[in-house]
């Protein structure tokens, strides 16, 4: 199948709005001040941490598509920052376990509060039917382009 040029170009351009509109309201928030240094890689981790029940440094690395030694670095910053905390486990004292701290769940709710939000400003400008097909069409994307991701690492 092939894809038009345009149509690619268009894509592209559309893309790199959602991301940087994205981008910008992931690291926008009511407490500001609790959130000075954090990217979105950091924002990303502190969400993925939170969906996890058992998750250490290499599943951020993963997750994010990053060297081990970044990962690190992103979680350093959540600790310091007292979102996150690193905990060793009974059964093996080398693993060590990630959580968040009540700080990080509930920065971690706000930043899901944002998201959704920006989600729903962007359905509201579509139709009932168009608000399916494209979610439906969305996932199907980001689906192929995950597995994708992961069968290249």
């Amino acid at each position: 199948m092939s894809v038009r040029i345009e149509l690619l170009q268009s894509l592209f351009v559309s893309v790199s709005k959602l991301t940087r509109a994205f981008k910008v309201a992931g690291t926008r928030t009511s407490h500001a001040d609790d959130l000075t240094g954090l990217g979105i890689s950091d924002t990303e981790a502190l969400i993925f941490i939170g969906s996890q029940e058992n998750c250490i440094n290499s599943d951020i690395a993963t997750y994010l598509g990053v060297a081990p030694t970044t990962a690190t670095s992103i979680i350093d910053r959540l600790v310091r920052k007292g979102l996150v905390e690193r905990k060793r486990t009974e059964d093996n004292r080398r693993v060590v376990r990630l959580v968040l701290t009540p700080n990080g769940s509930t920065m971690r709710q706000v930043f899901i509060e944002k998201h959704l939000t920006d989600c729903r400003r962007m359905l509201e400008m579509l139709t009932d039917e168009e608000q399916l097909v494209f979610v439906q069409l969305f996932a199907k994307v980001a689906e192929a382009v995950e597995q994708n991701r992961a069968s290249d690492s």
